[in-house]
């Protein structure tokens, strides 16, 4: 995953963090061994683990922005490209899988959009 993606502040945080670097490298190169295995639970572990990393690397954001590194407006793109490369991977997952059981997506909502949420639902 390209860090350009992310603001200055963030991407310069990014980098400097052991977590950060290790989770944005680990996506794409679990994809790519992924698919190179020819059976389907072999596939499904390594974008499992892709899907992981992502998770983790929208976690190192979230910790920026709660550590006051990063103010929240600076992630924004960033977690949108996330979600959608979850998104892409669970869609990986469950086309290689048939013994999975999977429920209905859920919204998922960040940033601004979740804060507004949470002010809705104290009322």
């Amino acid at each position: 995953m390209d860090d350009s993606t992310f603001g200055p502040t963030a991407r310069k945080c990014i980098r400097s963090q052991s977590t950060g670097p290790r989770a944005s490298t680990s996506v794409p190169l679990n994809i790519a061994e992924g698919n190179g295995k020819f059976t389907s639970p072999d596939r499904c572990r390594f974008f499992d683990n892709a899907r992981g990393s992502a998770l983790e690397l929208a976690a190192c954001l979230d910790v920026m922005v709660a550590k006051r590194f990063i103010d929240a407006d600076e992630i924004h793109d960033g977690k949108a490209m996330l979600v959608r490369i979850v998104s892409m991977l669970f869609g990986l997952i469950r086309a290689n899988s048939d013994v999975r059981i999977f429920e209905e997506p859920a919204s998922y909502r960040f940033g601004k959009e979740q804060e507004k949420n949470r002010n809705k639902s104290r009322r």
